[in-house]
């Protein structure tokens, strides 16, 4: 992402005493020094006060109107400038020095989330219904970068669609043209993704873990239920609640996903909806509970309270659930018996 230069007036805004700064000493020289410094306070356009190094070799090498740049990090950018030394302390231990005010510097935005190499289809979709065809590129939790034949204006929305690996697809997430480049066969889109829903956000946290971490080392900090649920809004309330019991949640919307998701990473808990299209929970807990390694991992059913509740429970267990939670009990109650099941077996 490009740089900016900016007009000193707004380099107060960045600075707080105690900030660190890195002092390039030889910025033109191929063998540089640097050293880190402390800002003790500034005058706005006169003087910023700095803390000598407490490297005796570089203070002393040091000397009035040197140029020198500074670097440092402040409210998620990287920021830099090009000063002189006005004074420094006298004594044996040159306690501070004073730098020019810059006349400009300049900021780089930092990266909040790194990107993962990614080909495959793609379709971006407008307002209109139309459709243009390309080939990802990268992809990060914050955004994607695509390749297109044809040039797209930058600020335009589309819906992305595209297959992820381990079964998982992105179905029209909101995107915003940040960025166009040209390349050798085509122009690369730069897209920030917008809301997400929750199975839409899962889907990319789980192929952004795979990718960077690998089938063998797909772990989680603590304890994590995968949920199978097609339904967004029950995804959106179920996990926050978890999340106050401290158990994480990854989400698909269809059981094929969920099985290609256990082949990596195995969770605490499977917590599945009664009504999952052309099969029931009870049916996908029947699958589960035949394969050796999944067999006594705990197994949640939820959902269905018209019909007799009892009969299905009594399937349910049969087929190999821990319980079968009707969602009568809302989803306070659902969260409740899943996390005292998991402390239980903690």
């Amino acid at each position: 992402m490009a740089d900016r230069e900016i007009e000193n007036p707004a380099l107060e805004s960045l600075l707080s005493v105690g900030l660190t700064f890195i002092v390039d000493a030889e910025p033109s020289m191929v063998s540089r020094r640097r050293f880190s410094s402390m800002l003790r306070g500034w005058h706005t356009g006169e003087y910023l006060f700095m803390q000598a190094p407490s490297e005796r070799q570089y203070a002393s090498d040091l000397q009035q109107n040197q140029v020198c740049v500074v670097r440092f990090m402040a409210h998620g950018q990287a920021c830099a400038f090009t000063s002189s030394i006005l004074d420094m302390g006298t004594g044996a231990y040159y306690s501070f020095f004073r730098f020019t005010w810059p006349k400009t510097f300049q900021t780089v935005p930092i990266r909040r989330n790194e990107r993962v190499e990614l080909h495959a289809p793609c379709l971006l979709i407008n307002e209109g219904g139309g459709a243009i065809s390309g080939e990802t590129i990268d992809m990060s939790l914050g955004g994607c970068k695509v390749l297109v034949q044809a040039a797209v204006g930058k600020g335009l929305s589309f819906k992305l669609c595209i297959e992820l690996p381990a079964e998982s697809t992105l179905e029209e997430a909101p995107v915003k043209v940040c960025s166009v480049s040209p390349a050798p066969d085509g122009h690369i889109l730069g897209l920030a993704f917008g809301a997400l829903t929750e199975i839409q956000r899962s889907g990319i946290e789980f192929f952004l873990g795979i990718a960077q971490a690998g089938p063998s080392v797909c772990t989680h900090r603590r304890p994590w239920v995968l949920m199978i649920e097609p339904n967004p809004d029950s995804v959106a309330s179920l996990r926050e609640l978890f999340r106050q019991h401290d158990i994480d949640v990854a989400t698909t919307d269809n059981p094929v996903s969920a099985m290609a998701r256990l082949g990596y990473s195995l969770p605490v808990a499977i917590l599945m909806s009664y009504e999952l299209g052309a099969c029931t929970g009870v049916d996908v807990c029947r699958i589960l509970s035949a394969s050796p390694r999944l067999a006594k991992m705990l197994k949640f059913v939820y959902g269905k309270d018209g019909g007799d509740v009892r009969a299905i429970a009594t399937q349910a267990k049969q087929a190999g659930a821990t319980a079968y939670v009707p969602t009568i009990e809302r989803a306070e109650g659902i969260v409740k018996v899943v996390s005292d099941a998991i402390r239980a077996g903690a």
